[in-house]
């Protein structure tokens, strides 16, 4: 059985009120007045390109996110054919690590290969490249974009399989909103807003918070005295304010913090994660005979810690296999779009990002008798930085054209793996990998025609590619008897696809 309210319009009190808890006590009097200054609520995002139509994509409303059949983000996407995460189980039962995402099914694994933006600002883990979908409730989002493939086009790297844009939801200042939910094993979930309005600006404060008993990871059959439910609680808040620079052009700041914690199936086997970010947005929509752009900067400082526990065949003694006790990450970057109408014909798009990432793992491995014996540090940084352009081409109201080209630069460098005898200290193996850097291009084009009747036929074709990401390059992990090594030459991923669709 679930319950839910979805949705619910509040007074201005009331919902802020709930929301956040008396914490805006202070400010309550001036929400209560009948005089609220008019405040023009847009979106945060540019509108969307002229060759969108191209590519294969679904949106998921307000509405469809709010009627999916599981609580989570990552359950309501599953409904879009080729979506999956790298384990089949929803994120509520799921290791942090194993959260990768990736469409069509293109290769799975825990980095995933698919680039997640939350109003333009990157949501790939700084260290690994998994997505802590804990800390994106679907309550809080507007809108899903998910594009299968469509090469590296605008997005760059990590958008090998695609992209999935999340809109946030736009202010609605002197109100408020509640979405609850709630389904078996003890699960339930809840996100909460309130908005007023600050001179000529809006001020958005949400929260929100999830609990679940959780379910086994085995069948009943197999469970053993040490086997638990995988129980996971979390939850965080954002504060948002947005306001107009003049009539085209607005600016939105953004600062979050949440925390999320796992049992995973084991006592011993627990995780905890922490992330806390900001970002600016600056965005000039001029209208679609001017030109338009949006610039985004962002900062991102996470720290992770798990215990990952080995059992015997009984399942009657679990023991502890490696223990991850700090692992610091951080991502700091910026992007750009500039749209410009050429001609009624033409539009140009342009543009490029920017980030650099470090992270390091220290964890303590290899256990014996009563304790761990060794210790591990390993890690390094990243930055990747490129530009692209491109042009759409109308020739025809019911013909449109699309060619574009993208070129990345990479770089690595302080990769390390340290480690040492716990007992006494001694180092046995110190390695410093040398810096690696490369530059990759990519190019897609396409062409959509319309018929009578309603039907139209598109084809596109494009590449895209993928940089290993830190904890791929660097860390080397074990699961069961399967042993991974840290691959410090890894090159980058590449990918040639296309696409031939009737609508």
């Amino acid at each position: 059985m679930r319950l839910r309210i979805f949705h619910r319009r509040l007074s201005p009190l009331t919902g802020i009120a709930l929301v956040l808890a008396g914490a805006l006590a202070g400010v309550m009097p001036a929400i209560a007045q009948p005089a609220i200054p008019e405040i023009r609520v847009v979106g945060r995002a540019l509108s969307p390109a002229a060759n969108e139509p191209l590519f294969e994509s679904t949106a998921l409303s307000r509405t469809d996110l709010s009627r999916a059949a599981g609580l989570r983000l990552d359950d309501a996407l599953r409904t879009v054919p080729g979506f999956g995460l790298f384990r089949r189980q929803s994120s509520r039962a799921a290791h942090p690590t194993t959260q990768g995402v990736t469409l069509r099914g293109l290769g799975p694994s825990g980095a995933g290969r698919t680039l997640v933006l939350l109003d333009g600002v990157p949501q790939n883990d700084a260290f690994g490249g998994w997505i802590d979908w804990s800390r994106l409730p679907a309550g809080l989002i507007n809108n899903a974009t998910i594009t299968r493939g469509g090469g590296a086009g605008a997005w760059g790297n990590a958008a090998l399989a695609g992209v999935i844009r999340l809109d946030g939801r736009a202010p609605d200042p002197g109100r408020g909103w509640i979405d609850a939910r709630g389904g078996t094993d003890a699960t339930y979930s809840g996100a909460a807003a309130g908005s007023l309005a600050v001179g000529g600006a809006a001020a958005t404060a949400s929260l929100f918070g999830h609990d679940t008993g959780g379910g086994f990871l085995i069948g009943r059959s197999q469970r053993g005295p040490v086997d638990r439910r995988t129980a996971n609680r979390g939850g965080g808040g954002a504060l948002v304010v947005t306001g107009a620079v003049d009539q085209a052009t607005r600016v939105t700041v953004r600062a979050g913090y949440s925390e999320d914690r796992l049992t995973n199936g084991l006592d011993l086997a627990r995780s905890r994660a922490r992330v806390a970010d900001a970002s600016a947005s600056l965005v000039n929509d001029a209208g679609p005979d001017a030109t338009s752009w949006q610039v985004n900067a962002y900062v991102r400082d996470q720290a992770f810690r798990a215990v990952f526990a080995g059992v015997n065949a009984a399942r009657t003694v679990a023991t502890p296999a490696l223990d991850q006790f700090a692992v610091p990450a951080s991502a700091v970057g910026a992007n750009l779009i500039v749209r410009r109408p050429v001609s009624p014909a033409l539009t140009l798009d342009l543009g490029g990002d920017v980030r650099h990432a470090d992270g390091t793992t220290n964890e303590r491995f290899q256990f014996v008798g009563q304790g761990f014996t060794r210790r591990r540090e390993a890690g390094g940084e990243q930055t990747l930085a490129g530009g692209f352009a491109e042009a759409t081409w109308t020739p025809a109201p019911d013909l449109l054209l699309t060619a574009g080209g993208r070129i990345d630069a990479w770089r690595q460098h302080d990769g390390r793996r340290r480690e040492t005898d716990i007992a006494t200290g001694a180092t046995l193996r110190d390695d410093r990998f040398a810096a690696t850097d490369g530059v990759v291009g990519n190019v897609r084009a396409g062409a959509r025609a319309e018929f009578a009747g309603g039907w139209a036929v598109r084809a596109v074709a494009y590449s895209g590619f993928r940089v290993p990401t830190l904890n791929e390059l660097y860390r080397p992990f074990r699961v069961g008897n399967d042993i991974t090594e840290a691959n410090p030459a890894l090159t980058p991923e590449r990918l040639y696809g296309g696409d031939l669709g009737v609508d």
